[in-house]
């Protein structure tokens, strides 16, 4: 009632597939004095299991935010999450003690439907992206799938706005590679309206002579820049508009 319009625009960013996954943001970003990295609601996922199970935050509360100071109840809390085991993994690859995590994380893949050898460093930091991925993708798709039952119990339609970091846009241009192709194939396999803000960028830089890092200060200083902002809007409207009915003046017939 209080947002009658019949078109949900609802934007997905990279990161978001795999920060559903995190119930306390220290775990996979620490502290800083700019941001406390609190406690989230958050999902538990498996697409090997179908697993999805959404969770409230565990510190809901000013007063309940003092179960951190237990390092009891921490344990018990945060010991099976995902990320932790994948960010401790990961700690290991950097103070050059991999092996402690080689078992683990082939138990962890194992357990999520993915048959890994480990054996290096880098096989397992791929693992470690693979896991994350493969987990963070299920759970968006699922995602998705409680937006559309809610647009269609509320006579509405979504339309969804794949957003990204410059670097994920520059991996797409050096390497042909993106981590969410699998979501990708998903909107298309359901035949839902998106807009790919990665290909309007790959396209929009064959306009340029310049290196993929210059073009992109064009848009980023990380997040967009109010360039970025405007050439986001723009890849969005023609899609947007027909959505619409009736149309807005300027593009009425």
């Amino acid at each position: 009632a209080k947002t009658p319009a019949k078109v949900i625009i609802f934007n997905i960013f990279d990161a978001d597939h795999y920060r559903n996954l995190i119930s306390w943001q220290s775990i996979h970003a620490g502290k800083s004095p700019r941001h406390i990295s609190p406690t989230m609601p958050s999902i538990r996922a498996n697409p090997s299991t179908g697993e999805y199970i959404e969770r409230p935050n565990p510190c809901p509360t000013r007063d309940s935010v003092y179960r951190l100071c237990d390092p009891d109840w921490v344990d018990e809390t945060f010991r099976d999450e995902l990320m932790l085991k994948l960010v401790l993994a990961g700690n290991n690859i950097r103070t050059g003690t991999p092996e402690k995590s080689y078992d683990p994380i082939a138990e962890l893949a194992s357990e999520h439907g993915l048959d890994v050898t480990l054996d290096t460093p880098e096989r397992l930091q791929d693992s470690i992206d693979e896991i994350m991925n493969h987990a963070g993708m299920f759970d968006s798709m699922k995602i998705i799938e409680k937006v559309e039952a809610f647009a269609a119990a509320h006579d509405r339609r979504a339309l969804y706005v794949l957003s990204y970091g410059h670097q994920r846009i520059e991996r797409k241009m050096h390497e042909g590679m993106r981590i969410d192709q699998e979501f990708v194939d998903f909107l298309d396999r359901e035949g839902l309206p998106y807009i790919d803000t990665m290909a309007a960028h790959i396209a929009d830089y064959e306009n340029f002579n310049t290196s993929t890092a210059e073009y992109f200060k064009r848009y980023y200083v990380w997040h967009y820049k109010p360039a970025g902002n405007f050439f986001q809007a723009f890849a969005i409207k023609d899609r947007l508009v027909d959505m619409l009915d009736p149309k807005p003046i300027p593009y009425s017939d």
